[in-house]
């Protein structure tokens, strides 16, 4: 039996309209066609829609970084308003301290045990306010407060016990490490601790230091050269970097 020529063994496909006679079939052919185009461009535009949104995207680290240091700043928020709310409550401080006149400041000192766990400026008479009885702690960190007043001593050697959080505890540490005479702004011991972002908090941190004048929060100032706040009030603090400065 011969063999079909070439031309016959290839078949043209039919068009909608050769391969269907019923023009209602035709008409469903078209749209058919159409609806597969438009799911083709429809997926185009989305595919490149999320290429854009890739390309301005903030990196994940670098949005994590923030949620994370956010978080830290709500969390000191939240633990202030509970030690406020703890006061209010027990309506006095938890441990009173022994208050000593030293170089005409009223300085409380708090400690417990053999450690020192708090210093802070007194605003009441020793007569005026129930009192720790003196320690050899105490009375050892008064000597060296009154030597710092007179300008002779730089450093205090003192055993410190700190309560706080563990990223105040680090604000703290940073804190110990501004030398005499010197200053650093809010936003340079955020970066030195790691945390950029967080100056906010590291001024909350420094707010709630226990041991003034040994922890020296009166050392952070203003990223233009402000003052700021500080616990004892802005006249002690300019008088104790004033006193730094002179016998620096």
């Amino acid at each position: 039996m011969p063999r079909p020529s070439k031309e016959k063994r290839v078949q043209r496909l039919p068009a909608c309209s050769e391969f269907y006679s019923d023009t209602e079939q035709k008409k469903e052919c078209r749209k058919s066609g159409k609806i597969r185009l438009e799911k083709v461009r429809r997926n185009t535009e989305n595919q490149k829609s999320t290429e854009n949104q890739k390309k301005y995207r903030k990196p994940k680290d670098y949005r994590k970084l923030e949620e994370v240091q956010q978080a830290e700043e709500m969390r000191e928020e939240e633990n202030i308003k509970k030690e406020k709310k703890q006061k209010e409550q027990n309506g006095k401080e938890i441990s009173a301290g022994h208050i000593y006149e030293i170089a005409g400041n009223r300085i409380e000192i708090r400690c417990e045990g053999s450690y020192v766990t708090g210093i802070d400026f007194a605003e009441e008479s020793p007569e005026e306010k129930e009192q720790q009885e003196r320690t050899e702690v105490s009375d050892e960190a008064a000597r060296q407060l009154e030597e710092y007043f007179q300008g002779k001593r730089k450093t205090f050697k003192l055993p410190l016990k700190l309560k706080g959080t563990e990223f105040q505890k680090l604000v703290w540490d940073a804190l110990l490490t501004i030398p005499y005479g010197e200053t650093r702004s809010y936003s340079e011991i955020a970066c030195q601790i790691g945390r950029p972002k967080a100056s906010r908090a590291v001024g909350m941190a420094n707010h709630r230091n226990p041991v003034a004048i040994v922890v020296p929060c009166h050392r952070v100032i203003g990223k233009n050269g402000s003052l700021t706040g500080y616990a004892g009030g802005l006249d002690k603090k300019e008088r104790l970097l004033d006193l730094e400065r002179r016998n620096r």
